[in-house]
């Protein structure tokens, strides 16, 4: 937030005051509508994955930088994202406080940067040419394009703990044509603002028409239909006294398990969002097997091993989701193949649902369950490595003892590295 305010201060004010684009009422009716039109794109996100979402108010927003004085568009702006942000957190939106700060700070900085660009190329007697009057716009959208995926993912990279270079090549190749899109409505907004106002009107229905064409593109897709069956997930798991939040943490040891053994960043994020939909197919499953004190019969254990091909059943027949489908499927394979539903063995399960099947041991073991209390970490540590090489891949053991420790750092190991460490602890 200290990075806006002086981003505002000494950005902004140092433009020279540009004429008011409206006369009289119409300024205060022009105010309004971009406060709502900003306000309004804010409150329908588009997630785009690596907590990254497209708020198509940017549209809105960027009209506005170009059509009203800075100091003014920036209050604008500020105005309507600010309403947005609190009407969401109202709905019970996963938003904070700190979510919302941060939010408002990145806007301000991108704002007043690409204010400040915009401004001052338009000053230059070279680009007040009508020829190359598109200039300072487009350098404008570079700008705002640029710095705005920049503090979101590096936002998401201390979060993840990730590296922000990597994550912010990835969010330019997936959004980066969205927010092409979304710009471009809004110069060409700007542009009929001050000859045909009322055919800014016709922005309305062009962004609702620019989110269902992003919404129906495959990555988006994806991380939509895995969000639905997660909320099943989260919503079975929190009526269990014993399964609360069990899919998330193993979803967390599961992405930090995959990063450290080098997987990219898409394949880190199949696997997360696997561990998050592993146990999907027990949504049906009897509560009373899932809470029963004692050991199970052998009909209950028949239904228990059905629940791996149950989850990837679901999910399978849509082809953007195979890999994640076959991560479920497989993650109760052991790695000596005497697992199941068909007991493959070694390198032949997935290495997504060897990962899982660590990350979901160990969770299970230092959690309460309704046989017996929870283990401690370094009893836990010591079962699954006592199950090195029969039940679970060594690589992935090796892996979760050094990250439990603390010994390795998962943001700077990669695959090569990582197989040199493996080979010493062996």
């Amino acid at each position: 937030m200290a990075v806006a305010l002086v981003a505002r201060t000494y950005l902004v004010p140092s433009l020279a005051p540009a004429d008011a684009p409206f006369p009289g009422l119409a300024a205060v009716v022009a105010a309004g509508l971009a406060v709502l039109m900003v306000g309004l794109g804010g409150l329908f996100p588009l997630p785009l994955g690596h907590k990254i979402h497209l708020n198509i108010g940017i549209t809105a927003a960027f009209a506005t930088l170009l059509v009203f004085p800075p100091q003014q568009a920036i209050l604008l702006t500020s105005a309507g994202t600010l309403a947005a942000q609190v009407i969401r957190w109202g709905r019970g939106s996963r938003l904070t406080p700190p979510t919302i700060l941060f939010n408002l700070a990145q806007y301000l900085v991108t704002w007043s940067l690409a204010a400040e660009v915009y401004h001052r190329i338009q000053a230059n007697p070279v680009t007040a040419r009508p020829a190359v009057s598109w200039v300072p716009v487009v350098a404008a959208g570079v700008v705002y394009l640029l710095v705005n995926t920049w503090l979101v993912t590096t936002w998401a990279a201390l979060r993840r703990r990730a590296w922000t270079w990597d994550l912010w090549v990835r969010a330019l190749r997936e959004a980066g044509s969205a927010y092409v899109s979304a710009l471009s409505l809004g110069a060409a907004a700007a542009g009929m603002v001050t000859t045909r106002p009322l055919l800014v009107l016709m922005l309305v229905p062009a962004l609702v028409m620019l989110r269902q064409m992003l919404v129906s593109m495959s990555g988006i897709s994806v991380r939509q239909a895995s969000a639905a069956f997660e909320a099943m997930v989260e919503f079975v798991e929190q009526g269990s006294a014993y399964m609360a939040e069990h899919s998330e943490r193993v979803a967390w040891w599961a992405q930090r398990l995959a990063r450290c053994v080098g997987l990219s960043e898409d394949e880190i994020e199949t696997v997360a969002i696997a561990a998050k939909l592993h146990d999907l197919g027990a949504v049906t499953m009897p509560k009373s097997i899932e809470e029963k004190p004692g050991a199970l019969s052998d009909d209950e254990w028949a239904i228990v091993r059905q629940h791996p091909a149950g989850g990837a059943e679901v999910i399978v027949g849509m082809p953007e989701m195979k890999q994640v489908a076959q991560c479920i499927q497989y993650h109760h394979e052991r790695y000596d193949g005497t697992g199941y539903p068909e007991a493959l063995q070694g390198e032949e399960i997935p290495l997504g649902a060897r990962i899982i099947a660590v990350a979901e041991a160990f969770d299970a073991m230092v959690s309460i369950r309704p046989y017996r209390a929870a283990l401690g970490r370094e009893e836990a540590l010591a079962r699954i490595s006592m199950n090195m090489g029969t039940q679970f891949d060594p690589r992935m053991v090796l892996a979760l003892v050094e990250l439990t420790r603390g010994q390795v750092d998962e943001r700077r190991i990669g695959a090569v590295a990582w197989s040199a460490v493996a080979e010493n602890k062996r």
